[in-house]
């Protein structure tokens, strides 16, 4: 089994940003049915970390259990929620405006962590560099596009800005509780996964009032957006996960999950969609993220 070093944590929340812009990018375009895509990302992510899963073998710590379903569960609303507002208003305006949550991880998890509360506030200077990274990354993921947000989408997306602060919360718990990075990222892609897959179920049957025929998932579009939405949301898991276990505050990878938009705006250079990024933005961001990795290595 693969082992890997821990003060690394931040190359893996760094690609694990590349691949969860892409997470976001696939619904860009295919413009499918948020329910639909989510039963992918629920049973089809977790039909793919099950094999690893039994491999490595299952954490033995009930908290990790405890944190995993808790976290299913607010998954299963806010990726619902973020996919269907990338069709609405597109993976730029959404991705601007979830960062603001990382601010409610930080705090939480000080509260939570006396031991890492108190060695934070013993050194004023790695604290001041916290913070002003934070700020900073946030600042520059609001401007780094020069399109206006609509209030629409900002109401819209105000559930999941709550929510993306409590989901790196439960992920380093469970992670924690997990003992080991690797078994630990397998066990929680696969168990929250498919809490994933039966909240969504439920949903649509109560809220959407539709028979969940997951025939549809197979059709045409659904299939081959299902497929490639996998791939970047496994990888996507699988590197957070590791970077979650070797972080000491899940908002340190949240900060690092704040690049998305600049991996959206390559894309879309790249693919020559006209590109509204603003340079100087995305320049601050980097900044913030290289303070951050320097204070916290």
């Amino acid at each position: 089994m693969p082992t890997f070093e821990l003060g690394t944590w931040w190359q893996f929340g760094l690609f694990s940003s590349f691949m969860a812009a892409g997470f976001l990018l696939v619904n860009q375009h295919y413009k499918l049915r948020s329910s639909t895509l989510m039963l992918w990302r629920g049973f089809g992510v977790a039909a793919v970390f099950a094999p690893f899963m039994f491999y490595a073998g299952l954490p033995t710590d009930p908290m990790f259990y405890y944190a995993v379903v808790a976290q299913g569960i607010i998954v299963s609303i806010h990726d619902r929620l973020s996919i269907e507002s990338t069709a609405r208003f597109g993976a730029g305006i959404t991705s601007r405006l979830l960062p603001v949550g990382i601010w409610i991880t930080f705090v939480l998890w000080l509260f939570m962590k006396p031991a890492y509360r108190a060695s934070l506030f013993d050194n004023p200077e790695k604290l001041l560099a916290v913070c002003v990274a934070l700020f900073v990354a946030v600042i520059a993921m609001f401007f780094i596009r020069k399109d206006a947000i609509s209030k629409e989408a900002a109401l819209f997306l105000l559930p999941c800005v709550l929510f993306f602060g409590l989901i790196d919360i439960f992920n380093k718990t469970a992670m924690d509780a997990a003992g080991d990075a690797v078994s630990g990222a397998y066990a929680y892609g696969c168990l929250m996964s498919l809490v994933v897959g039966v909240c969504t179920v439920i949903f649509r049957r109560f809220s959407e009032h539709k028979k969940v025929a997951f025939a549809e998932a197979f059709q045409g579009r659904a299939l081959k957006c299902g497929l490639i939405l996998i791939i970047f949301m496994v990888t996507a898991m699988f590197a957070k996960n590791i970077a979650m276990f070797g972080t000491a505050n899940p908002a340190y990878v949240g900060l690092l999950a704040l690049s998305c938009p600049i991996w959206i705006a390559g894309y879309n250079r790249v693919v020559g969609h006209q590109d509204k990024t603003n340079l100087w933005a995305g320049m601050l961001f980097v900044l913030s993220a290289a303070l951050l990795i320097a204070f916290t290595r």
